[in-house]
């Protein structure tokens, strides 16, 4: 059996587009809806038209809203690694300084070898 609308006239609850509503909880003071902002507590009233303007202008000067964006925006700054853009310069990036480093060993090692046979150790 279906369930019958018992007024399919009344008007239907709205889902909440705006993004402010994320940052906006809707609380009930003495009958009256609000919104209360989730950064700083402020308590703003909720048109019937359900504008979202003057919570937007909150959200642009809330100050403790302000504070956490400056500081996770620090962080993220902080733990920023570029992503690899070009594997292949990448990679020969790799072997020019691997290919550097074994130049380097090899010719120690030369040296070393040379030099050990007159008996002093000289490195370059």
């Amino acid at each position: 059996m279906e369930e019958v609308d018992p007024n399919p006239f009344a008007p239907k609850k709205k889902h909440k587009k705006s993004s402010v509503w994320e940052e906006f909880k809707e609380i009930d003071v003495n009958g009256d809806m609000k919104a209360e902002c989730i950064h700083c507590k402020a308590r703003l009233t909720i048109s019937k038209s359900r504008q979202t303007t003057s919570f937007r202008r909150h959200l642009d000067t809330c100050e403790v809203r302000r504070t956490k964006q400056r500081n996770a925006q620090q962080t993220t700054m902080l733990n920023y690694h570029p992503k690899k853009i070009n594997r292949r310069k990448d990679f020969l990036h790799w072997w020019i300084n691997t290919a550097k480093d074994l130049c380097g060993s090899f010719r120690k090692m030369y040296f070393w070898k040379i030099n050990r046979t007159t008996s002093s150790l000289f490195y370059v």
